[in-house]
């Protein structure tokens, strides 16, 4: 089983190492950004700056609100300063918009990565390398699509699964998967 106390255990280690790369995949969709977050925001050392990544500017706010209990939309190149010396930067996917973000960052998340290809998340993976990223966090939304991709950059990867909180739910993504 691959619990939230197993996922968090893991992450919290990878943070400790000396790991670049970290794969979270699992059923349980739209916790497992908000789990890695979390952890992010609350044992990562500070300051630290933070590039969240989405796969539509559109869906920063519902995929970051909770954590953060955003009331408007952030928009990328703005800082958002967050108590314990955190500062969080927004972009997406698609180049266009990666001007605007900071040369330098601390930690990286793309979520959902689903979106991604082999060349398409090859260059957004060599952007936040080039950003001098210490810790990069790829984030899975459904496990229906093929991440292979990521084996290049050699992650360590972490399962979260709805089994133990939410056994009809995670049934359900099963099947989903399996059709």
């Amino acid at each position: 089983m691959n619990t939230r106390k197993q996922a968090t255990e893991s992450i919290l280690s990878f943070l400790q190492k000396d790991e670049k790369f970290l794969l979270l995949t699992g059923t349980y969709q739209n916790e497992k950004h908000v789990l890695a977050l979390s952890i992010i925001l609350s044992k990562y050392p500070s300051p630290a700056s933070i590039l969240f990544r989405a796969n539509h500017s559109g869906n920063i706010k519902n995929f970051i609100s909770p954590v953060l209990r955003l009331t408007k939309e952030p928009k990328t190149g703005i800082p958002i300063d967050i108590q314990g010396g955190y500062t969080l930067y927004v972009d997406t996917v698609n180049p266009k918009p990666w001007h605007s973000s900071p040369r330098n960052i601390d930690i990286a998340m793309v979520y959902p990565i689903d979106s991604l290809e082999y060349d398409a998340g090859d260059d957004c993976v060599q952007d936040l390398i080039n950003r001098k990223a210490k810790k990069i966090f790829l984030v899975s939304w459904t496990d229906d699509k093929d991440f292979s991709w990521t084996n290049q950059f050699s992650p360590v990867h972490v399962i979260f699964d709805a089994e133990e909180e939410n056994p009809e739910y995670h049934k359900r993504m099963l099947e989903l998967l399996s059709s």
